[in-house]
């Protein structure tokens, strides 16, 4: 997760106005490992008042050119 991991806040519907302090989160990504534990406070705080919307995800595909899932091998329990 940390290292493909990414972290994602919008701003609630209607909640503009009362959410104008978190105002640098209203459309904010960043991946999980760079994320400064004041920032991660603050977006916490954010969802915790109902003013943002946070989720996490992991990037897509085409994001991580190069990356591969290890490869399948059979063993001799998975063949019988």
């Amino acid at each position: 997760m940390q290292e493909h991991g990414i972290v994602e806040s919008k701003v609630r519907e209607g909640k503009e106005a009362a959410a104008e302090k978190y105002a640098d989160y209203f459309d904010y990504s960043e991946t999980i490992n760079t994320v400064p534990s004041h920032r991660a406070l603050a977006l916490f705080r954010g969802r915790r008042e109902d003013r943002l919307d946070v989720r996490l995800r992991l990037d897509s595909e085409e994001e991580r050119p190069g990356w591969a899932a290890p490869p399948v091998t059979a063993t001799a329990s998975t063949t019988k």
